[in-house]
């Protein structure tokens, strides 16, 4: 939609940033519920932003918005596993400049890419952990 609602941990960054994170259980049953890792210019409900994480329904995928209060799009459903402790997911998110690619690993070592695209965040941005239950 055009108005986001989760709850995220961040902190401020500047210029290229690489997230990465280790999803070791997920018990959200929600089609929707989501975890992950975002950036986004600020915490306004309809901001630019870029995610890459997993849901139930969709499994690792990567999200978008790329006009303020605009439409998210979205890529991935590369896998449908639940991460566990013997099945980790971990996601990276990489930006460069405008441009995100996100990634999928089993161990943290060997890396799927999920998607990639060109979102216009501020040179100073937030980053962190995003989830939510919907």
């Amino acid at each position: 939609g055009t108005s986001d609602r989760f709850n995220f941990a961040s902190e401020s960054v500047t210029g290229n940033t690489t997230l990465t994170a280790e999803l070791t259980s997920f018990t959200g049953t929600n089609y929707s519920a989501f975890a992950g890792v975002m950036l986004r210019n600020s915490s306004a409900a309809g901001d630019l932003f870029v995610d890459l994480g997993y849901a139930p329904g969709w499994g690792a995928w990567m999200q978008w918005r790329s006009a303020v209060n605009g439409s998210v799009s979205n890529t991935g459903a590369l896998t449908v596993t639940t991460p566990s402790s013997t099945h980790p997911l971990w996601l990276k998110l990489v930006q460069s400049g405008s441009t995100f690619t996100g990634y999928k690993s089993a161990d943290g070592v060997t890396w799927t890419s999920v998607g990639s695209t060109t979102v216009g965040l501020n040179a100073n941005a937030l980053a962190g952990l995003a989830v939510t239950s919907e």
